[in-house]
């Protein structure tokens, strides 16, 4: 590994020392840094707060998409659930951030299309149901660098993650390969870019209003940043980053971005304190837009000229006043005596003269002027016509001033804030007699003089100090945690320096973090129960509740001891899909899981599919508490099951079907259909009792030139069969040679028409029609009747025919 492309691991320290080489906002106004880890924690908190008050996505309008030569697609009524947002890696060069869309209901159907008598005739050949166990998603990883954000005019924060952007690839997770995938995603990517721009980006959160003037962000990029040795196998390190947003502010330009890990710093230092936040603010907005204001509200400030310079040797810069003076003269005189001193001044500027600058974590103003040094003449006479008596005399004078400005964090009303306030003065130098010879009367004549003269410069220093006093600034600056984050106060801030750019280490939300709840998102059966877990040891409190807008028994917790228990299975069928929150509370500590209830524990998908001999095909399962599940072929003789390696991994299980090489030949009270297609159930069953059958259609080599038509009879379905022949390129075959099979479904099926069971669970039948010659095994048509899965008339829509009888 070359270390080069990895940020240093800092103390608190190093860090603060290495802040304060150069600046590390690489030209933006602020910096945002949270630790990963925690930063999906939250993200996945805020998403649950939020379930059933948030805008949702509307319904997928139906739809098909061609996948490959002859095979399409048809998707009914597909429902995402709510964005969620998670940071999955951790790279500057790489930074992603994952968007998952689950499926949380909707219908998919694969109809496989050939030609006959110059017409195109599909043929349904799977069949799904869309729920929150077997999803399926949909899923894209958005690259960063795309993925810019902005604030509205009314405060809304969003992050454009839904783009054309070729970078941008989604994928749906619900078929076979990785091209359908890619494919069925970007059609359903095309169809989402149909709808309002609200719902194609992820809204993040609202900026609260604020009377801070100049933290106002309107553009930000997100990053994230790899952590020392997160990529180190073994260390405690690994996998380790930061999400770090760069923000600009209205009318700033935006900065740069770095290249690597290694060219940026990695802002959350080491620190028994563990530090989880970090909020830089630049030192040219500092300077420029904080404390240059600031400064030049006191009224002399502009008397004296001010002057923005560098201070050699520092990262900081300094006002240094270029004009202005305070100046005096002593000239006393009575009938009798007299005191002279010439004009002193003390300039503004200059080698010692005034300048503000920053040291430490604070800003100073400093003025120490002098020392300086004037002669002069004390004289004095008995009487009004008598000659002066003088005597010389010697004075030095200095001008010692610092008052100090501090930073600091404080809490105003429930928000904290970073403050500039007056901290304290010092206030030194004055008038000094250094060098006189005359008697010590006279001495006393001009020391009540020159303290006279030191109470006119007292006077004059005060008079520049008390406007200082009012120099102040208030800066909204954890607001800006809210273009992440929705809650208020999200970060608790801990310590600020001001190394450089001003940065605040703090914590992220521990009252949200702090508390894990595992699992954090689970589907739970009607009637089954899970055990919650909680990181934290100690008296926690649990309760469960619907999502708001949500009606129904929500089940029952255990306050004590987090155990859950759904409500019925019969409860859950009235009602659909529903979910459930499940909190648990420690002081001020809380955390949140999300709980999907469905009727059964184990769902699979898809619900049935036709394989041809030899062909292979993916299966795949789930169980609410992803609990290990027995898969049983029944039919061994029409093929094997075999874990499948390429399983998608956001499905919890899942099997290859692959199908026999021949048929096996059928009994004598079987059907001729048994020569073209025999019926294969996988039972998929967990330890709970509870179970679902995938349907397998096994098929044998067929005639092209053999097919079925349908049309719609009221809520059932007519077949018809027909063929090409020599002299004919459709007819139909005749009925004394058709011999029609029922393999699945609980309606009635008679020459042809099909006519489902009323009020019945069943939603499909397969059926086949084969073609008696007293020779021929390969003439022959299936189909899988979808309905009540669909409506008899939207069935035949997709067939390609709309006739009705």
């Amino acid at each position: 590994m070359n270390n080069a492309n990895f940020p240093q691991a800092l103390s608190l320290e190093e860090y603060l020392a290495r802040m304060s080489e150069k600046p590390w906002t690489f030209g933006w106004d602020a910096l945002l840094v949270f630790d990963r880890n925690r930063t999906n924690i939250l993200l996945m908190q805020e998403y649950i707060d939020r379930l059933g008050t948030d805008k949702g996505f509307p319904v997928f309008e139906p739809s098909e998409i061609d996948v490959a030569e002859g095979i399409k697609h048809a998707l009914i009524g597909l429902t995402l659930d709510k964005p969620r947002l998670s940071f999955e890696t951790a790279s500057i060069a790489s930074s992603k951030a994952a968007v998952t869309l689950r499926m949380v209901g909707g219908k998919q159907l694969q109809l496989n299309e050939s030609y006959h008598d110059g017409e195109p005739i599909n043929v349904v050949t799977r069949l799904s149901t869309l729920n929150a166990i077997v999803g399926p998603s949909l899923i894209f990883d958005s690259k960063l660098e795309s993925a810019a954000g902005s604030v509205g005019e009314a405060g809304a924060v969003v992050l454009k993650l839904f783009q054309d952007d070729e970078d941008i690839k989604y994928r749906f997770t619900g078929v076979e390969t990785e091209f359908e995938r890619l494919k069925l995603g970007a059609h359903l990517g095309q169809l989402m870019g149909k709808w309002a721009p609200e719902l194609t980006q992820l809204t993040l959160s609202e900026l609260r209003d604020s009377d801070d003037s100049v933290l106002h962000p309107e553009r930000f990029s997100v990053r994230t940043h790899a952590a020392p040795d997160a990529k180190v196998r073994g260390t405690p390190a690994y996998g380790d980053g930061a999400v770090v947003l760069f923000v600009a502010m209205k009318g700033s330009p935006n900065g740069t971005l770095p290249d690597q890990d290694a060219d940026m710093l990695y802002m959350l230092p080491s620190s028994a304190d563990n530090y989880s936040s970090n909020l830089i603010l630049a030192q040219d907005l500092i300077w420029h837009k904080v404390l240059k204001p600031a400064i030049s509200e006191v009224p002399w400030v502009q008397e004296a000229k001010f002057e923005d310079r560098e201070i050699p040797g520092s990262r900081h810069r300094q006002l240094v006043a270029t004009a202005g003076e305070f100046s005096h003269e002593v000239d006393y005189q009575t009938t009798l005596a007299k005191c002279e001193l010439p004009r002193w001044s003390v300039p503004f500027h200059g080698e010692n003269g005034m300048r503000f600058t920053v040291s430490g974590n604070n800003l100073v103003f400093l003025f120490k002027s002098g020392p300086y040094y004037n002669e002069g003449l004390y004289a004095h006479r008995d009487h009004p016509g008598n000659g002066w008596w003088t005597t010389p005399f010697k004075v030095k004078w200095t001008v010692d001033v610092e008052v100090v400005f501090r930073f600091a964090v404080e809490m105003e009303g429930d928000n904290p804030v970073i403050k500039l306030f007056f901290d304290r003065e010092h206030v030194g130098g004055g008038i000094e007699l250094i060098d006189y010879k005359g008697n010590e009367n006279v001495r006393g004549y001009i020391l009540n003089h020159l303290k006279w003269k030191q109470e006119v410069l007292d006077g004059a220093i005060e008079n520049l100090i008390t406007p200082l006093r009012s120099i102040a600034a208030t800066l909204d600056a954890f607001r800006l945690n809210n273009l992440l984050f929705r809650g208020d106060n999200v970060v608790t801030p801990d310590i600020l320096n001001l190394p450089g750019d001003l940065t605040v280490l703090g914590h992220l939300s521990p009252q949200r973090t702090d508390l894990v709840i595992e699992p954090a998102e689970v589907v739970v059966a009607g009637e089954g129960s899970l055990q919650f877990e909680s990181s934290l040891l100690g008296d926690i409190t649990w309760h469960v509740a619907n999502v708001d807008g949500e009606e129904g028994d929500p089940g029952s917790i255990d306050i004590f001891t987090g155990l859950y228990k759904a409500p019925s299975a019969e409860s859950l069928r009235d009602s659909g899909f529903r979910r459930v929150i499940v909190t648990a509370t420690r002081e001020d500590k809380v955390s949140k899981a999300m709980v999907s209830l469905v009727e059964s524990s184990v769902s699979v998908y898809p619900s049935v599919v036709v394989v041809a001999l030899g062909h292979s095909h993916s299966l795949v399962a789930g169980q609410v508490n992803n609990a290990a599940l027995d898969w049983t072929l029944k039919q061994e003789d029409l093929g094997t099951l075999e874990q499948d390696p390429d399983k998608d991994p956001t499905m919890q299980d899942g099997y290859t079907f692959t199908a026999a090489t021949k048929l096996p030949k059928p009994g004598t009270d079987d059907p001729y259909n048994f020569y073209a297609a025999r019926l294969a159930e996988v039972e998929v069953s967990s330890a709970d009792g509870s179970s679902r059958t995938i349907d397998v259609l096994v098929t044998a080599n067929k005639s092209g030139n053999y097919w079925v038509e349908a049309s719609a009879v009221g809520a059932g379905v007519q077949l018809r069969f027909y063929r090409t022949t020599l002299s004919e390129d459709k007819e139909e075959v005749p009925a004394a040679s058709t011999h029609w099979h029922k393999y699945k479904g609980d309606g009635t099926f008679e020459n042809g028409l099909y006519t489902p069971k009323a009020g019945s669970a069943e939603q499909y039948a397969i059926v086949t029609a084969f073609y008696y010659d007293g020779e021929s095994t390969d003439r022959f048509a299936y189909m899988i009747i979808p309905v009540p899965f669909v409506s008899s008339q939207r069935f035949v829509e997709l067939l390609g025919t709309t006739q009705e009888q």
